[in-house]
């Protein structure tokens, strides 16, 4: 070994050593303040945050949109029965379409083999459409309109490209926004930004009625996101504030602005945006989000009476809930509430809290999070004195947080085992735990050596 590395070897744990005897004569007060900026690098102490969840849109024009749809399909299918498209792959288009109406879930739970033998008639009654010679534009509509069928029933990049190249004729607008509308926000998933504004932009263009403008403009904030243009989606959100006449809508974009507004560190406006949320919003779990959020914000404001009024909202409207939703946002309201009693140096409320939220990502499966806990909980043992058993806490932290690929939180919970080994001088076992960390990991080697 070269001097030089074992200076540095030598001055890392003089460093450990002193925080640590340092730490446990009370001559510094432990650092778990809400702003401080480890915090939020580590996303150890505020997990992710806000949360982004919220239920899905059931805004009226999905329903009507899907039964234009239907019908124009069973119009079109009249026309082509029996000379084009043969009379029992008609009637078992028509299954298909009462299946996916009906029963939204069918298709999602069914394995591949059984989706390619339910799609046998969607792709002949297809491949019959192209090889018929006629330019009517009811053949480009039916074309379309089956193509986005059966983007429903197996949705797949493949699939995706088929549907962008059937497109509907020029005068059906209904056909036009839907074709648009599916095709953006794929692209946009796929992170095809470029094609996906593209898409969204000719969506916007064939939209006349407020709920679906509403609709591409969510959209479109979404492709600003993805590109960091938080001005622009800014932009689109409150644009789609002002148009939305559903009060739903109203609530899912100013629930969405606050996001934005919160990643922009605008914390007085993303708790407005989330108040007006929550005024708009009827599902429970979807109130637990905005609650959760809104807590968030008041406690990286310093109001912690205000965050503790927001998560035991959460904790009351989830009380009797058993769903791994609703169990993720207690878990984020527990654990939010665990930290500021870990603030305020109420140790035993503080584990409390951490434990709850510990036993609820466990029933969840959810490592990332039960790496957070174990390391929280560790460093209330730690304030307590209760050394051994913090490290224990520590120790498992950082096995799940290797698990589960979790780099921050392995880099976290190894600070804090050196700090509490070198209260004990085991210098040698800092040593080699840091060899095994890196042999899991070797690009960690530089960051343990900072």
């Amino acid at each position: 070994m070269s001097s030089t590395s074992a200076f540095k070897r030598f001055a890392r744990w003089f460093r450990a050593a002193l925080e640590a005897v340092i730490s446990l004569h009370g001559l510094k007060k432990e650092d778990i303040a809400l702003d401080n900026p480890a915090i939020k690098d580590y996303l150890i102490e505020l997990k992710e945050l806000p949360s982004r969840r919220l239920g899905e849109l059931s805004f009226a024009y999905r329903k009507h949109g899907y039964d234009t749809l239907s019908h124009q399909i069973q119009a079109l299918l009249d026309k082509y029965m029996d000379s084009v498209i043969t009379r029992d792959n008609c009637r078992a288009i028509v299954n298909i379409m009462n299946k996916v109406a009906g029963h939204p879930g069918y298709f999602k739970a069914m394995g591949a083999e059984q989706k390619l033998l339910e799609i046998k008639p969607l792709l002949l009654a297809l491949s019959g459409l192209q090889l018929y010679s006629g330019k009517e534009p009811e053949k480009a509509d039916l074309l379309a309109a089956l193509s986005i069928l059966l983007f429903n029933v197996y949705p797949s990049q493949k699939l995706l490209r088929l549907m962008s190249r059937f497109e509907p004729s020029p005068k059906n607008d209904e056909l036009l926004y839907d074709h648009c509308a599916i095709i953006a926000m794929n692209y946009m998933l796929l992170g095809r930004l470029d094609l996906a504004a593209e898409y969204n932009e000719r969506a916007l263009s064939y939209a006349h009625d407020e709920e679906k403008r509403a609709y591409s403009l969510i959209l479109e904030s979404c492709i600003h996101l993805s590109r960091k243009d938080f001005d622009k989606a800014i932009a689109a959100l409150s644009r789609c504030s002002s148009v939305a006449g559903d009060k739903r809508m109203r609530a899912t974009a100013q629930f969405y602005l606050g996001i934005v507004y919160y990643e922009t560190d605008r914390l007085e406006e993303a708790m407005e945006c989330f108040r007006l949320s929550r005024d708009g919003l009827e599902d429970e779990l979807d109130v637990m989000s905005a609650c959760n959020n809104i807590g968030t914000c008041a406690m990286l404001q310093g109001d912690l009476k205000a965050a503790i009024r927001e998560f035991e909202g959460v904790e009351y409207i989830g009380r009797y809930m058993t769903g791994n939703t609703a169990k993720s946002l207690m878990s984020v309201a527990y654990g939010n509430l665990g930290i500021i009693y870990l603030n305020m140096m109420e140790y035993d409320r503080a584990i409390g809290y951490l434990k709850k939220a510990l036993k609820l990502d466990k029933d969840t499966h959810d490592n990332k999070g039960v790496a957070n806990h174990l390391a929280n909980i560790g460093l209330a043992l730690e304030a307590r004195r209760e050394y051994k058993l913090a490290l224990e806490h520590f120790k498992s932290a950082l096995n799940i947080s290797f698990m589960c690929d979790y780099l921050e939180g392995a880099l976290f919970s190894f600070s804090r085992i050196e700090r509490l080994m070198a209260l004990e001088g085991r210098f040698e076992d800092v040593e080699a735990l840091k060899q095994e960390m890196t042999r899991r990991n070797p690009g960690i080697s530089r960051m343990l050596s900072e």
